[in-house]
């Protein structure tokens, strides 16, 4: 178990640090790179949420199963339908690009994102120490 214990806070602390990439790319107009950290930093923490659970995803797609699972638990769909959100980000992007969108949609689905990282991290166990991974 505290094997299980490292992989879960490392995949932990990697959604985190993906995360906190993702807004600093996006302050600096990196957009293209910010949907790749997103990318990582949801995968992680729904990665870390299952094996804390002992659960083990081999890729994405189970990533997106088992996510579509937490949201059932929770009754939450806002967690089901992240994966789905960020695969529109490109697009979005297109379209802000091509000014038929303004940012702030971008921004919307940024934001609709960190609240699912959010919501997967306080799923998590703490840590012996009590703290939240």
């Amino acid at each position: 178990m505290i094997m299980d214990q490292e992989r879960v806070h490392r995949y932990a602390s990697r959604s985190s640090r993906y995360r906190a990439g993702a807004s600093r790319e996006i302050r600096e107009g990196n957009w293209e790179r910010a949907e790749e950290l997103l990318w990582g930093s949801l995968v992680g923490a729904v990665k870390a949420v299952a094996i804390s659970r002992g659960v083990e995803l081999e890729d994405d797609e189970d990533a997106k199963r088992y996510l579509a699972i937490l949201a059932g638990e929770k009754r939450n769909r806002r967690l089901g339908n992240a994966f789905d959100q960020l695969a529109s980000y490109s697009d979005i992007l297109y379209r802000i690009q091509d000014s038929t969108l303004g940012p702030d949609r971008l921004y919307n689905l940024v934001e609709r994102v960190s609240y699912v990282v959010e919501n997967l991290w306080e799923m998590l166990p703490p840590d012996e120490g009590g703290q939240q991974v």
